[in-house]
């Protein structure tokens, strides 16, 4: 086959195996993004706790850990949050904790 020739007429009469290991390191992401909640203690003795968050259900659980209180006592609400990396399930949870104590 001449030198030059489309690629097609290498591949025409001739089987190709490919083979070998291919490794491709980890990579490390780090989160950074500044996290904001607001938690206000109502007349009905309910903490509400304002965050943006893509698990309320564990913030509302993990506050209510820390208050020592039942978890009914704990409304987590947070408005849409988007993306579909997850940084914000778990990084909102400390500053949460911290608001609401």
């Amino acid at each position: 086959k001449k030198v030059g020739a489309p690629f097609q007429e290498f591949l025409k009469d001739d089987v190709v195996v490919v083979q070998g290991t291919a490794a491709c390191g980890h990579q490390a992401h780090f989160y950074l993004e500044q996290q904001v909640c607001r938690a206000i203690l109502d007349d009905n003795e309910v903490m509400r706790i304002d965050l943006a968050s893509q698990d309320v259900h564990t913030v509302a659980k993990t506050v209510a850990t820390c208050l020592k209180w039942p978890q009914a006592r704990v409304e987590a609400v947070s408005t849409r949050s988007g993306g579909a990396y997850g940084g914000k399930c778990s990084r909102s949870v400390p500053t949460a904790c911290a608001a609401a104590m």
